[in-house]
């Protein structure tokens, strides 16, 4: 029996984006089991949009006040009955082979617990496609017993990307890890934490199977903001938490590299943030510092502080030209 397969969206304020979305979501070549709108307090026409939709019989509609995309996401997990799970954004486009080629996997091996795959981007408008190009391809594909086989290879190439458009996850495992998003910016970074910790047999497959779409005003492309920092944080306690509950060394070794990454991430943004009142002093940054196992790049951002940043800023821009 072919696995079926829930497609989770949250929705605030995409008007002039979530027909073309949903629609990709509607014109697989094997159709999802259900596809669950969580419309999350949008002021624009996006609800009279999607009521349209629920009245037609194609999606299953929730609406609730503005709570944060993290929030929605987790109120459409309370709503799936799908074997699988599938989180996809209200202003990107699936690819028509998505669900067909997710159940050919996990019919040929059905002790799957998640399968990822590679993306491709895609420029909207007046988007910032200069300075915002990011790559969503996998190389280190195969099948791995575990996902933190995997998340350490993808991490090696720096292809181990948070987005949940990138995968489809057992809702099983979802339960029993009692896994869900924080309601901060870069929540999809902690879920990726409880995800490597909790996840067993997955494959990384080539296949790009979504198209992100890069717009101004998007999370991806607005100003930072002390809900970045948060996020971060949140992903460096979550890889903390793991760290100190598993035992292998190399296990809780590799989580706490992430927690240092991401304490590192949230410095870095901060000095971004005007008037961030952390880290500002040499002692605040240390402070909390997960691990001393820093690399010199790090080590000259946590004593130069927004100096520092400026300065690596003004060497990209000098190798640019």
């Amino acid at each position: 029996m072919t696995p079926s397969i829930s497609a989770i969206v949250p929705v605030y304020n995409t008007q002039d984006y979530i027909g073309a979305a949903l629609d990709s979501l509607l014109a697989q070549t094997m159709p999802f089991f259900e596809i669950i709108v969580i419309d999350d307090g949008s002021t624009d026409s996006s609800n009279a949009i999607l009521r349209e939709y629920e009245q037609a019989g194609k999606i299953r509609l929730l609406t609730q006040a503005n709570q944060g995309q993290g929030a929605a996401r987790n109120a459409g997990l309370t709503m799936a009955q799908g074997d699988f799970i599938y989180f996809f954004d209200s202003d990107d486009l699936a690819s028509p082979v998505l669900v067909e080629t997710m159940a050919r996997e996990l019919k040929a091996d059905p002790k799957l617990e998640l399968i990822v795959f590679s993306g491709k981007t895609f420029y909207d408008g007046d988007a910032p496609a200069s300075k915002f190009q990011p790559s969503y391809e996998r190389t280190r594909l195969g099948r791995y017993d575990r996902f933190l086989e995997a998340a350490k290879q993808m991490d090696d190439a720096r292809e181990n990307h948070p987005q949940p458009c990138l995968y489809v996850l057992s809702r099983n495992v979802i339960k029993q890890a009692n896994m869900r998003f924080s309601n901060s910016y870069h929540e999809d970074e902690t879920f990726l934490i409880h995800m490597t910790a909790a996840v067993g047999p997955c494959k990384v497959i080539a296949d790009p199977l979504f198209n992100r779409r890069v717009r101004a005003g998007s999370t991806m492309t607005m100003k930072k903001s002390a809900k970045h920092v948060t996020g971060y944080l949140l992903a460096c306690e979550a890889a903390q938490q793991h760290a100190r509950a598993l035992s292998a060394v190399g296990v809780r070794d590799y989580f706490t590299r992430k927690a240092l990454t991401h304490y590192i991430n949230a410095i870095n943004v901060s000095y971004q943030v005007e008037n961030y009142p952390r880290f500002r002093s040499m002692r605040d940054r240390f402070e909390a510092l997960p691990s001393n196992r820093i690399s010199l790049q790090q080590l000259v951002l946590l004593i130069g502080g927004r100096q520092a940043l400026a300065l690596k800023q003004r060497l990209v821009t000098l190798r640019r030209h």
